[in-house]
C-alpha cells in the first residue's frame, strides 16, 4: 500500500495528472464538460410568469399552466 501510495504521490498536486488529462480538471472543479455538443438555443421568447398563459385561457401563466 504504501509503495501505491508512494507512486501516486506525484499526481496529488495534479499538474502532471492534469496535464495529461484535461477533461478531468475540468470535472474535478465542477465545470460542466460538453463533448461535440452545442448548448441549447430556445427558438422562441421565454415565458414569464405574469404574461398571459399561452394556453388561451386569459390567466396569468403563474396562475395556469405554471405548474404542470
Amino acid at each position: 500500500m504504501l509503495k501505491q501510495y508512494a507512486r501516486l504521490a506525484q499526481y496529488v498536486g495534479g499538474a502532471v495528472y492534469f496535464e495529461k488529462y484535461p477533461q478531468e480538471k475540468a470535472r474535478q472543479m465542477g465545470t460542466v464538460v460538453y463533448e461535440n455538443e452545442q448548448p441549447y438555443v430556445r427558438s422562441g421568447k421565454k415565458i414569464g410568469r405574469n404574461d398571459p398563459c399561452p394556453c388561451g385561457s386569459g390567466k396569468k401563466y403563474k396562475h395556469c399552466c405554471m405548474n404542470k
